[in-house]
């Protein structure tokens, strides 16, 4: 068996199931929020930090160009 067959063998669930239902559970009680919230709220944080980022270079190397 290769290490990649290894790898994928070492588990049949991507998590395990009954702490992710734990932690889903203690995050809602937690925050107050579903957790589809949850999910939209840590897909757009990864999204604006790239985002935020390539604008910032963007507008540097614009403003000193033109300086």
């Amino acid at each position: 068996m290769n290490r990649f067959q290894s790898i994928v063998a070492h588990h049949g669930e991507p998590g395990d199931p009954v702490l992710l239902e734990w932690i889903r559970i203690r995050l809602e009680e937690l925050v107050g929020i579903d957790s589809l919230t949850i999910i939209v709220i840590v897909l757009a944080s990864i999204l604006v930090i790239p985002i935020g980022i390539v604008a910032a270079y963007i507008w540097e190397r614009h403003h000193t160009k033109h300086s």
